[in-house]
Formats: structure tokens, sequence, C-alpha cells
């Protein structure tokens, strides 16, 4: 009860009637109105104590006696800030000609907020940059800034001043209440589900989020709706079923992938033979690697690596030689490729659209490269005891086998956790005396050119001697001192992978969230990002730019009639029978001018950036 009128009333109504009898101009009729204007002061004033108390009552302007509101404390109470003006100023004004100033202590505190907001101690220059449909007029002593449009502003348009502004007020009294409200919820329900951390970037922008939640493969889909559509809208408040009635007005759209797919790479310099090396592979999914093998100071013969942990070999028939390097793409196996599938992933394993079998170039010391996938083998010999086998059949090309020896360009398979790994040289089967790189080889030594094995051109023999050489070559590990003098090469392998307890959120930077920029918005997805997820988990924020649509409507239309006419001719005479058919072909031009067309196809490529690790 905080109208005066009523507490008078009430106030009369307790005393005696000597009292409610005096004229409201009498001394006891204005202690009677002070009384009563004093209660009402009360009144407001408990009510807005206990409305305070609550985040969507709490009053939004501040205090005299300080410069906190009550909705400002309840939000630090929580550790939620208000956004102050990223544009730190003493005061700004508009002026009766529509334009802007803005008043600053000094003009180091103009350098110091758009440093903080663009980035560059050159606040002028840095300004126009920024915004190039505004003019900027800077004062003698640097502490007045006059903004205008650049360009006459009609109405329907965006304007180009009103989108400077959120740079130079605090945040929205509303959009802080509900983001506080998200948070609270947020909190108190838990953080590390997929909805909580969507939930907490539209909050951030501006926006409340939707409550439908989207899951496409690997990635929850999200939109921020204005704040109190959630309200109004009946399929939140479950009063009916159906899609949401507000997406394509939405203006906000997240998204957040599990477990990202993203490259992956090790490399080892100057690997002698028969030395074990370790590849990690921190991903959920097994992969083949791309490899680069390097060539050393001589030449190497036969080079080869093997994978002790999935017990495959592979092989290259031919000379590796200084300068040279052999670029090895692979065949991965399509159950291997569909794990790496997902809603946004961009575009891995490229190379099998065009050589489904893998490729291998042999790039020589001048640049040019030449195709030598028929000189790549691929050795593979399944252990039974191994907990990852499983027997292979008709339609089951990844089943155990016995042993197996393909020439197709296929690499070891990096499976999760550590690999090893080894270099390997085999003796040459088809080396000559006159070859250019061979040397011969002493007794002891751990390489060089032996007695020709084979003729190359003996076709399915070289085969069984290629085996012979194998079974037959030294693999055990060698002591430092018997490796130095082996040929030592360089090393780089890449994959794809899935690294665990890891996401990633997309945010497209549509007009919405530039302005939410300018407010300081995505700093503070960042930061609620950072303090959300769970500990041990990488996160990475991006905020692509959107993708171009446009829908084309095609007028023309392109017809083609078949008509088939069969006729029967028998007449009662003397002859053969004879059948005839005829098909007829129309096509129908309109008498008008011809019109020049075009087709063509555009590719749109999100360029991502601002991650967080």
């Amino acid at each position: 009860m905080a109208d005066a009128a009523k507490r008078l009333a009430a106030l009369l109504d307790l005393l005696p009637r000597v009292y409610t009898a005096q004229p409201r101009g009498s001394r006891v009729g204005s202690l009677l109105q002070a009384m009563a204007a004093s209660l009402a002061e009360v009144d407001a004033d408990l009510t807005r104590v206990l409305h305070d108390r609550w985040v969507g009552l709490a009053n939004a302007t501040p205090g005299a006696d300080s410069g906190a509101s009550a909705l400002e404390r309840l939000g630090a109470a929580m550790q939620i800030q208000r956004l102050a003006p990223r544009l730190t100023h003493d005061r700004w004004q508009r002026e009766t000609d529509g334009s802007i100033t803005v008043k600053f202590v000094s003009a180091r505190q103009l350098a110091d907020g758009v440093a903080r907001l663009l980035g560059s101690r050159d606040a002028l220059a840095a300004l126009e940059a920024a915004f190039p449909d505004l003019d900027f007029t800077l004062s003698a002593d640097g502490q007045n800034l006059g903004v205008r449009r650049a360009l006459a502003w009609e109405p329907g348009e965006p304007d180009a001043l009103e989108q400077f502004l959120p740079a130079l007020l605090p945040e929205d009294a509303q959009a802080y209440r509900a983001r506080i409200q998200i948070t609270a919820t947020i909190l108190r329900q838990g953080l590390t589900s997929p909805r909580a951390l969507l939930s907490l970037a539209m909050a951030c922008l501006g926006t409340e989020p939707c409550s439908e939640l989207v899951r496409r493969a690997d990635t929850w889909i999200a939109r921020g709706v204005p704040l109190g559509t959630r309200r109004r809208c009946a399929v939140c408040q479950g009063k009916s079923r159906g899609p949401c009635p507000n997406a394509a007005a939405a203006p906000v759209d997240a998204e957040l992938t599990e477990n990202p797919p993203q490259e992956a790479g090790a490399q080892q310099r100057r690997l002698p033979p028969r030395r074990l090396f370790m590849v990690t592979n921190w991903s959920l999914c097994a992969d083949r690697p791309r490899v680069t093998l390097y060539g050393a100071d001589r030449a190497l013969a036969y080079p080869a690596l093997q994978s002790r942990s999935t017990g495959e070999i592979l092989l290259y028939a031919g000379t590796l030689k200084p300068g040279e390097a052999l670029e090895l793409y692979p065949q991965v196996e399509a159950h291997l490729v569909a794990a790496f599938d997902g809603w946004d992933a961009p575009a891995h394993h490229g190379w099998l659209a065009q050589h489904p079998r893998g490729r291998a170039l042999l790039r020589g010391a001048d640049g040019h490269a030449r195709e030598v996938g028929d000189f790549v083998f691929h050795l593979r010999g399944d252990r039974f005891d191994d907990a990852l086998s499983t027997f292979g059949g008709p339609g089951r090309p990844e089943g155990m086998r016995l042993g197996q020896l393909e020439q197709v360009v296929r690499t070891p398979l990096v499976q999760p956790g550590d690999n090893e790994w080894m270099l390997l040289t085999f003796a040459k089967p088809d080396a000559v005396f006159d070859d250019d790189t061979s040397r011969f080889a002493a007794h002891d030594a751990l390489d060089g050119t032996r007695y020709a094995l084979v003729d190359a051109s003996g076709g399915g023999g070289f085969l069984e001697t290629l085996l012979k050489s194998i079974s037959g070559s030294n693999t055990g590990g060698e002591n430092q001192e018997s490796t130095e003098a082996l040929v030592q090469l360089d090393l780089d392998l890449h994959w794809v992978a899935r690294p665990p307890a890891s996401f990633r959120m997309r945010i497209p930077k549509n007009g919405w969230v530039r302005r939410a920029e300018l407010r300081g918005g995505l700093d503070l997805v960042r930061q609620e990002l950072d303090r959300a997820r769970a500990a041990g988990v990488h996160a990475a924020l991006d905020f692509p730019q959107p993708l171009q649509r446009e829908n084309h409507a095609v007028a023309e239309r392109y017809a083609m009639q078949l008509q088939l006419v069969t006729r029967e001719d028998a007449a009662p005479a003397a002859g053969e029978l004879q059948f005839a058919a005829r098909a007829a072909y129309r096509e129908t031009h309109d008498s008008e001018d011809g019109r020049l067309t075009f087709s063509a196809r555009f590719d749109s490529t999100r360029f991502d950036g601002a991650r967080v690790q």
C-alpha cells in the first residue's frame, strides 16, 4: 500500500471521530496527512527492498548512495558483471543536426578506449577504418569527438550512426537481467551439457535461447531469439507442438560440435633404419596418415615403414635418391572415412575423390613429380591374439587375413594412443653392379649391394622373391654405434583426428553479432565459455563469416515430346506382310529474340578465427 490517500483513509478509520472531523487545513489534518505520506513512503521503500531481492523485479537504476544498481549488485553476487561501455568516455550527447558529440576527460582516455575496442592507438584512423560510413572529427585538444553520417540516411536502411552507439552505451538493463536469469538457471542445473553452453552464448549476445535444440550428426544447433519471445511462443510454453515459429526470425545461430575433426601430425628428423619411434594419436578414431619421406645424403633402396602395433608394412620398391621426396596419399577404407564425417566438418581425405586407390608421387630435386603408385606395396599379417582382430569374409574388406600383399598405396593404420613404428630397408632384389646408386657391402655391413636376386621383368616371381627378402631382413633393434653409419631420413606424417574431451562452438558473425562485439559480447562469450567448460576439456570458439545464400527463380522451362505411331499394312493382295513405324520429334520455338543466359556455381568458404585454446 504505497498510496498516500489510501493510507490516510486507513489511518482515519483507526482514530476517534473527533480527529476525523478536523478540516484538511487544520493542524490536526495536516499532521494526519504528513503521517499518511510518511507511511506511504515507508511502504514504497519496503516494497522496493523486497523487489530488489529478485532478479526479475530488481531496480536497474543506479542508486544515489553508490554507483551500482540493485540489479548489478545481484549480478555481482554471482560474478556476473554488467558490460560497461567499450569506448570509455565522460558523456555524450546528440546534436540538433542528428550527429553525436562524445566528450572525453583527456586525449589518453580516447586512445585507451579505441585501443581496447579496435586494437590500435591511432584513434582517428582506426575509427574511420572500422566505420567507413561515418565521418569522425577530433578537436585540437583531443577531448571532443564528433560523429556524423558520411552519406544521407533513408528510413528503412541500416543506420550507421545507430550501429556505432553500442560502443558508447552500457549493456541494456533487460538484456543484463535476462543474462543473470539464464546463467543462474544453468549454474543450478549444470554447465557441461551442450544446451547449457549454447544458452550461455545466446545470453551473452543479448538474446535468449530457443527451447528447440536440433542435433545434426556430431553437431548441436541452437538459435537465439529476441528477449521476451519465449513468453509469447506457444511451442516454448508447451501449448503447441511442431517446429519453432520463430526460427526464421532468429538473429543468432550457434553450432556446438563434439570432438571436432582436425589435422594432426608427427615429424621425425634424421631417422635411422631399424630404430623404433613412437607415433601418438590423440584421437577417438583411427586413420591412415599421409606420409612424406625425404631423401638423405645418399640413396636408399627399397625404404619401408612398419607399424609394430598393427603389423602393417608400407614398401616403396624403388630407390630414394638425395634431394627427392616420396609423397604418399593413402587409400582409406570407407568405414574409416565415415568416422570423420560431420555436420560442418571441412573436407577431409580430399584426394580420395579423384584417387580412390590413393596416390604416390616421387618429387625430384627440381620440383617435378611423377607417379610411382605401381611401385608401392602394402603388406599385412594379422595376429590371432590381437584384441582388435575380426575375421574377414565376403563383403568385409577390413577383416583379418592370414597374410596379404597388395600393390596399393595404403599406409599403416594410426590407432588411438601410442603406435610403435620403424623405418626399414630391404635388399634390392633387382640390384645390378652398374647401378649408379650401388655400393659393395662388406661381410659385416648392414646395407649395400648384393648379387641380383631376380629379374624385375619376371612377373609373379618378383613378388615371391620380395617376400623372401622381407622375411630374411634383419629388423631387430640396433645400438647407437651400429646405426651411426646408416642413412638417416626425414619423415612427416599427417592424419585426421577427433581429439577426445573437446568441443568447438561456431557463431556466424552477422550484423547482430557485430553490434554485440561493440558492447563486448564476444569477449564475454569467451570468458563464459572458459569458465563453464569442465577441467581438462579443450574448447574452441569461432566467429566465421555467415554463408551467402541466394535463391534464383528459374523462369525458363525445357520440354520434349516423343510420339510413337505404329501402323499395320495387311491389304488383301499378293505380297509379304509389312509393318511401318514412325517416330516424330518436334520442337517448338517461340518467335522472339533469344535471351543471353549464364550458368555459374558459387563456392562460399568460411574463414575461421578468434580461437580460444
